[in-house]
């Protein structure tokens, strides 16, 4: 159930124009923050393995159901809170990281062909709360990526 909760908050940030499905823009939209190239053709045949109605558009329950077809994660909650202190560095707060240093990290780290810029790390970052010192809390954010609560740590 709650899966589904967190689908049903993903489906509505994807469809923007609140039209209960997600067309083709929005899904390019959505396939662009993932740093995932996608050519019209490529989107095209995406939506025609999603959408069960044959509307060029996603509904919810094609949705859910491509969603819960997606590979398992294979690390901890744990693995992401020590990637993300070793991208703090020394001298921070316990458990804490610089949104300023986070994104610089993720824009810079990889292959130059594989960095995310700054406008997508933003974009994915803007679910999680900075501080009044523009810190975020370790704990929360890989809380909000692995979709799970920091809560029973």
């Amino acid at each position: 159930m709650r899966e589904v909760i967190e689908f049903r908050e993903m489906f509505e940030l994807v469809d923007k124009d609140k039209g209960g499905s997600i067309d083709s823009d929005e899904l390019l939209s959505l396939t662009k923050l993932m740093n995932m190239d996608m050519n019209e053709t490529e989107l095209a045949e995406m939506i025609t393995e999603i959408d069960t109605t044959n509307t060029g558009e996603v509904f919810f329950v094609d949705f859910v159901r491509c969603m819960l077809k997606r590979p398992n994660i294979d690390y901890t909650i744990k693995d992401v809170q020590e990637a993300f202190a070793t991208l703090a560095g020394k001298g921070q707060p316990s458990g804490k990281i610089r949104k300023k240093n986070l994104v610089h990290q993720l824009c810079t780290i990889g292959l130059e062909d594989e960095q995310l810029d700054a406008d997508k790390v933003e974009e994915i970052l803007a679910l999680s709360e900075v501080d009044a010192m523009g810190y975020i809390d370790f704990d929360e954010l890989a809380s909000l990526m692995m979709g799970t609560t920091s809560k029973g740590k």
